[in-house]
């Protein structure tokens, strides 16, 4: 990481730096919980004379597929919340090319971690929804959904590692920005996925998981052009080191 693009967490008063990062990821944060409940509105609202009760099944399939979801962004979470730390005691020693490897290798750990974690949640996946006492419909609505988005936590892994790359050097826009840029891609696509606006094909629930794929490839992509070019904030030779 270019020693420019790191603000000296170390000097000056807590608050000020607090502040200064609590804006930037509030926003953030919001704009990611829009997303669900923007998803949740739109499915809600879906109609089919042939299939009266189908905004009701697609909000069941929707509940019954969050919590399998939710343990691959958990440990996401918890993958970005160790970069953070190991990135940050690096840079608070001046050791720059260290935090550069641990960057780069916290992507690839991260890859490959969710790599195994989704295969598992792929195999137990009909033992977890067979659990619920849903309909087949819902159950079949459930699994459209997980087939497209549980994939995609791979590609989450990689904008999360990016993310926090970036706030281990005390920076609040940038990571804000690749968080807001994936939320905002995803509400856009939300209504032309579900419903079939314009050359799209209607997709339903698995619209609404497509389109929040598509915004986490794009916020990927994003962050690891500004941490690779941008900032230059991991490297991949000499990881050993």
């Amino acid at each position: 990481m270019a020693s420019g693009a790191v603000v000296n967490l170390t000097e000056g008063k807590v608050w000020n730096h607090v502040l200064r990062m609590l804006g930037p990821f509030s926003i953030a944060v919001i704009a990611l919980i829009s997303t669900g409940i923007v998803d949740t509105i739109y499915l809600g609202n879906l109609i089919d004379v042939s299939r009266p009760n189908l905004g009701r099944f697609a909000l069941a399939a929707l509940g019954v597929a969050f919590p399998i979801t939710f343990v691959g962004n958990s440990v996401n979470i918890g993958l970005g919340a160790g970069t953070m730390s190991a990135i940050s005691r690096a840079l608070g020693q001046g050791d720059y090319q260290k935090a550069k490897r641990h960057g780069a290798a916290a992507i690839m750990f991260g890859l490959l971690i969710m790599t195994c974690l989704i295969s598992f949640l792929y195999l137990l996946m009909p033992l977890l929804l067979g659990l619920t006492n849903e309909s087949n419909e819902v159950l079949k609505m459930a699994k459209d959904y997980l087939v497209i988005s549980l994939p995609g936590l791979a590609i989450v892994s990689v904008a999360m590692m990016s993310n926090n790359i970036l706030r281990a050097g005390g920076e609040a826009l940038l990571p804000s920005s690749i968080m807001i840029t994936g939320a905002v891609i995803n509400i856009i696509l939300d209504p032309f996925l579900i419903f079939g606006w314009g050359p799209f094909p209607r997709l339903e629930v698995q619209g609404a998981a497509l389109a929040t794929v598509v915004g986490n490839v794009i916020a990927a992509l994003f962050g690891l052009y500004v941490i690779l070019y941008h900032r230059k904030a991991v490297t991949f030779v000499n990881m050993t080191k």
